[in-house]
């Protein structure tokens, strides 16, 4: 049997944006030692918010987001994960026709992070599936519905934690997750994003070194595979 060709990464691009007040000449943009945006001119630092990160690759169709951050944004994603946030949850719903039904299904999982050495170099994550629910399949925004029951519960689990800092990983409506997280506009009806909790994109398609990619594509190949045992009269409840 021939060896596997290595597959070749793509190269990554980082792209950053943010918000300030002023006007100047010359401003001179550039990331300090730990990743974060910094903008300057002769005068000084120009303060900033909303400060946005994310990074991809370039394909045909368009580009491709791998991870995405807003306001703390440093050159090792996945430390940024561990140091900020002490509860990590992974959240998606799927769906499938059979029968002439729409069948639809969400999987929530929990994530633990692991500091693979003393020097907290290397990080990586251990993911267990926490529960499983059925949509009726007539409710709009599925996912963001899934979203919400998935905030009820975590807020209910981590209640016996003395300030919980809470990651929600999702893997749809990207162009809105900053509003979210800003509570600018609510997840479902009058329902906001409840306090401590925190949206954070992934991919399940590619980028599985970024720990919120891991988490998402895990999740999604258990919701996969709950919706076919529901479909076979086979799940059994968690």
């Amino acid at each position: 049997m021939g060896k596997r060709k290595k597959e070749v990464k793509k190269p990554r691009m980082r792209t950053y944006s943010a918000n300030f007040i002023g006007t100047s000449d010359e401003i001179h943009i550039s990331t300090d030692a730990n990743g974060a945006l910094v903008m300057r001119t002769n005068k000084g630092d120009i303060p900033l918010t909303d400060r946005q990160m994310w990074s991809g690759y370039e394909r045909s169709q368009g580009e491709k987001k791998l991870n995405y951050f807003t306001d703390a944004m440093t050159n090792d994603p996945n430390k940024e994960i561990a140091t900020k946030y002490n509860q990590i949850y992974g959240i998606d719903t799927n769906s499938k026709f059979h029968n002439n039904r729409l069948y639809v299904l969400a999987i929530l999982t929990k994530a633990e992070i692991v500091e693979m050495d003393d020097q907290g170099g290397k990080v990586s994550c251990k993911i267990k599936q926490v529960m499983s629910w059925e949509y009726d399949a007539q409710q709009e925004n599925l996912e963001q519905q899934s979203w919400w029951y998935a905030c009820e519960y975590i807020l209910r689990e981590c209640a016996i934690f003395n300030n919980p800092q809470i990651a929600l990983i999702v893997d749809c409506d990207l162009g809105n997750i900053f509003r979210y997280n800003k509570r600018e506009i609510p997840i479902i009806e009058d329902k906001f994003l409840p306090p401590k909790i925190q949206l954070v994109y992934g991919s399940a398609d590619v980028g599985k070194e970024y720990i919120p990619n891991k988490i998402i594509s895990y999740t999604d190949k258990k919701a996969t595979e709950y919706l076919n045992m529901k479909i076979k009269g086979e799940l059994q409840p968690l």
